[in-house]
């Protein structure tokens, strides 16, 4: 639900804020979701929560089946019928076969214009071509992730406020109808190719909004056989450091320490 994640809903609930949906149940005739705040802490005063008197009569065998605790470690339940009330997007996982993918991580992309591109949506981004290969006939998912600094210990993690703007950053692909467009997270699109087919990918990016940091990735999924992604100006897919890394960000000046992470030198620019 929009608004600031220091506001909450009736029932408690923080706005511009993720949750994990666990499992569904059925208890009593109710239709309930697991949920779990990520803040390891629960605020959540509707139907079914953790000291709601809907759980006096629930026998205890059923209580230990859906793992219910009513304690304050984040899990809580929430009828289906609230969740809508609650939440208005719900982003779902798919399986994609790993072996068949390819991707790019770019870690503080210090280009600041593309006068060579221009741009494909806004006049202001900062653009990346790519090419995209498929090895044999077949669907293919293509991801674009940009990250925000809320997801940054470093940047003050959930301290950080969502951006509420347009959604400035964008993937067009060339022959495919949809341009993906996101203000943070990540989108997907799906399209075909054709054995032995090269299509090419245009990635921009909004650096100059606040808040976002300037890291982004792409990946693509083949349903069927390989497909092979490679950046137009020859830069190589970098890595995220380690957990146990300073930085969460790569940066023109400091390394990583304990990571494989190599740093970018001012001295060989890429902008090209």
């Amino acid at each position: 639900m929009a608004g600031l994640n220091t506001e909450l809903t009736a029932n408690n609930i923080a706005k511009s804020h993720a949750y994990t949906l666990l499992s569904a149940v059925e208890i009593s005739g109710t239709k309930l979701f697991k949920m779990r705040n990520p803040w390891s802490t629960e605020r959540y005063s509707g139907p079914w929560a953790d000291n709601s008197s809907e759980w006096d009569s629930v026998a205890a065998d059923v209580k230990r089946l859906v793992e219910y605790s009513d304690a304050d470690d984040g899990v809580f339940f929430m009828p289906v019928v609230t969740f809508k009330q609650n939440f208005e997007v719900l982003d779902m996982v798919a399986e994609l076969p790993q072996e068949y993918s390819d991707r790019f991580l770019l870690l503080d992309d210090h280009r600041t214009s593309s006068p060579s591109y221009g741009a494909t949506v806004f006049e202001n981004n900062v653009r990346h071509n790519f090419t995209l290969y498929s090895e044999v006939a077949q669907d293919v998912y293509m991801t674009i992730y940009v990250h925000h600094a809320r997801s940054y210990p470093s940047s003050g993690g959930c301290d950080v406020q969502w951006p509420h703007g347009e959604k400035r950053h964008a993937l067009k692909i060339d022959g495919v109808s949809t341009i993906v467009r996101i203000a943070d997270g990540q989108a997907s699109v799906k399209f075909t190719m054709s054995a032995g087919e090269t299509k090419n990918l245009h990635a921009e990016f909004a650096w100059h909004v606040s808040g976002i940091t300037k890291d982004f990735g792409l990946v693509a999924h083949g349903l069927s056989g390989e497909v092979t992604l490679e950046h137009d100006g020859g830069l190589k897919s970098r890595s995220w450091p380690r957990p146990d890394s300073e930085r969460l960000v790569g940066s023109t000046s400091e390394t990583f320490p304990g990571s494989s992470v190599e740093p970018f030198s001012p001295e060989a620019p890429y902008d090209i």
